[in-house]
């Protein structure tokens, strides 16, 4: 495993592929790494002047614009495993094909420089972890969801909202935001009568 206490400063690529561990390569079967660059400035030059003095290095730029998110789970399978090549690199910003890659496999280039991910086990991992560590976003879901669940959540929820909060609680996805709603609007619910219950239900034109 790398030493990440170590100077990043002298992380280059042959230091990643030196540190590729033992399970890795006997579960690949060849050294492969995965490169996030993160931020464009000096990477191409940096990655291809090890390219000139190492030609038997194959790059493959995985463009996951042109892959459905499928083909992106199964590309280290099918387009990693199948090359010919013994020594790969990928460039890769998706996070479903690095749930295949093993945490000592991947680097991002950022500040001009390579960096280690972290301390997150990439191998298996969901992709929503992998995208909050290695691409350093604040959340794995879209923007939109993000702060409208904010602003659901800071909300003061009154009795008579309860019939638009179970529509809320009925369309949000598992996570701790959903949780948060339906413990509001358990309290809520465990504090009206029947007769508000009824009340609020023939407001909204909720079957009873």
């Amino acid at each position: 495993m790398p030493d990440e206490l170590a100077d990043e400063n002298r992380i280059t690529i042959p230091y990643m592929f030196n540190s590729l561990t033992p399970t890795c390569k006997r579960v690949y079967g060849k050294e492969v790494l995965f490169i996030v660059p993160l931020e464009p400035k000096g990477f191409k030059r940096h990655l291809n002047k090890f390219l000139k003095e190492n030609p038997d290095v194959v790059v493959i730029d995985q463009t996951e614009k042109c892959l459905t998110y499928q083909e992106q789970r199964a590309f280290v399978s099918d387009v990693v495993l199948a090359h010919p090549s013994n020594k790969i690199i990928v460039l890769t910003h998706s996070a479903a094909t690095l749930s295949d890659a093993f945490r000592c496999q991947i680097y991002c280039w950022r500040e001009s420089r390579f960096k280690y991910i972290g301390g997150i086990a990439t191998f298996g991992a969901e992709p929503g972890r992998i995208a909050l560590h290695v691409f350093l976003v604040e959340e794995s879901i879209g923007t939109l969801s993000d702060r409208i669940l904010h602003e659901w959540l800071n909300r003061e929820w009154k009795k008579e909202d309860v019939i638009e909060l179970e529509a809320i609680c009925s369309q949000v996805g598992g996570g701790w935001p959903r949780a948060k709603l339906q413990s509001i609007l358990d309290e809520i619910r465990d504090s009206l009568t029947e007769e508000e219950l009824r009340k609020f239900q023939k407001h909204y034109g909720v079957e009873q």
